[in-house]
């Protein structure tokens, strides 16, 4: 976690959040399922560790935990709540994770969506020189990067938004990450390409026994009648099973996500909690944030 000072109000103290999160939307490198990372036999004693440091510093005077699992939520929620009176807790969507070991359900989809899917995939693979570029080194890494990049920048430019790569540093953080996951066998990103030009790229990070994905770019100017996101989505399920994997993880989405079309979210909502110390700070805070300096 990192400490930020709050020097436009005076008296207010400090906050304490997760790293990464508190940027500007574009510039943040977190994902969702945000949390103390230990192993799991200590996750108790590295809670309570954080608990005790709260309570010994007190000029912190808020602290926000964003996105996170509900069960752990409720778990911060048992220490923070003694110390930090005030609180402040809203929905940040919810989990998306497909079962794809079921030897009963293969890939973890019905029937009638494997063939959705299998029939769109088969129109894509008959256009002229379609294929698809895995990544199997670095020069097809850093090429299906760049791949990435771009379609992902050019759909959401072209409705007036930024993308998530439109600061620098958040790229070269993943450009390295990406590297960094091909060496240890952890990297699914690959592309669609038709006629020798990219219409989709998709960007899954692996760890234990799960396959999240991460981003994705598609060319929404072509074929969008035959969802080559939603192909891409297919492809990665395929590979996630035939490395072992247990789940493929969409990460969140709102209640009408498109990630209804291939699994149901979990029932409960992931959370973000910011806690306050004082009753000045609970009603200030909030408006200090919102201030345009």
């Amino acid at each position: 976690m990192y400490v930020s000072r709050n020097g436009r109000v005076p008296g207010l103290g400090r906050r304490i959040a997760f790293v990464g999160t508190g940027e500007p939307e574009a510039s943040e490198t977190c994902a969702e399922y945000l949390d103390v990372l230990c192993l799991p036999s200590w996750q108790d004693r590295c809670t309570d560790c954080l608990f005790d440091a709260v309570v010994a510093e007190r000029s912190l005077q808020s602290l926000t935990l964003a996105r996170v699992l509900p069960h752990r939520a409720v778990d911060f929620d048992r220490g923070f709540s003694q110390v930090m009176r005030y609180r402040s807790s809203v929905r940040s969507g919810y989990r998306y994770r497909l079962r794809i070991d079921d030897a009963e359900r293969p890939f973890g989809l019905s029937s009638k969506t494997r063939s959705s899917l299998r029939r769109k995939r088969r129109k894509i693979e008959a256009l002229q020189r379609f294929e698809v570029r895995w990544s199997i080194d670095e020069e097809t890494s850093m090429q299906n990067f760049r791949t990435l990049v771009n379609l992902h920048s050019q759909r959401w430019n072209t409705v007036g938004k930024p993308g998530a790569f439109a600061t620098q540093q958040f790229t070269d953080f993943h450009r390295d990450l990406v590297l960094e996951l091909l060496s240890r066998d952890r990297l699914i990103l690959f592309s669609l390409w038709i006629g020798g030009s990219p219409i989709a790229a998709h960007y899954c990070l692996c760890e234990a026994d799960t396959a999240f994905f991460y981003q994705s770019g598609v060319d929404i100017q072509q074929f969008s009648d035959l969802s080559p996101g939603n192909v891409c989505h297919l492809l990665a399920i395929e590979e996630s099973s035939r490395r072992g994997l247990r789940y493929y993880d969409f990460m969140a989405g709102g209640e009408n996500s498109y990630k209804n079309r291939f699994t149901r979210p979990d029932e409960e909502a992931l959370v973000t909690t910011t806690y306050f110390r004082s009753f000045a700070a609970r009603h200030l805070l909030p408006v200090r944030e919102r201030l345009p300096f």
